[in-house]
């Protein structure tokens, strides 16, 4: 598998998706409909100043460390930096079946096979989108119970 194909699958399998709230970035308007349905507070199919800008906020305190009502470069630094490192543990959490720190081609291979597996419904052998997107859905939720167990 080339460097783009191997980048492509991490790609649609969410394991180079943004970090976590607090990670680094500029504010911007959100592309997806559950996200800007979330902003939306009043449910107006619209979203304001008012509604937009306790998000803005929220992400801007958590980069500020040290509260000063500013946010340096060495805190954006620091950000981009943890939500690096918790991308880089979450693949390998993925993706490294043997847990020696990095990925072969065989556990590669055998992620996907699984996923492709998990995902395919219909045993067809092939996954559509709506099944892609089912599977993307049924992990969350699997992932918010183990959370909620913990």
């Amino acid at each position: 598998m080339t460097r783009k194909a191997l980048y492509a699958v991490l790609l649609t399998t969410g394991l180079v998706a943004a970090g976590g709230p607090a990670m680094a970035a500029e504010p911007y308007l959100p592309k997806a409909q559950k996200t800007f349905e979330r902003i939306d507070l009043n449910r107006d199919g619209k979203i304001s100043v008012a509604e937009f800008t306790p998000v803005a906020e929220k992400r801007f305190l958590g980069i500020d460390v040290n509260k000063d009502n500013a946010v340096s470069t060495a805190e954006i630094d620091a950000s981009l930096q943890a939500a690096l490192e918790r991308r880089r543990n979450r693949i390998l959490a993925n993706l490294d079946a043997d847990r020696n720190g990095s990925i072969s081609r065989a556990e590669l291979d055998g992620y996907i096979e699984a996923m492709v597996a998990g995902a395919d419904a219909d045993s067809d052998g092939g996954v559509s989108f709506s099944e892609a997107r089912i599977f993307k859905i049924a992990k969350w939720r699997k992932a918010l119970q183990l959370t909620s167990a913990n």
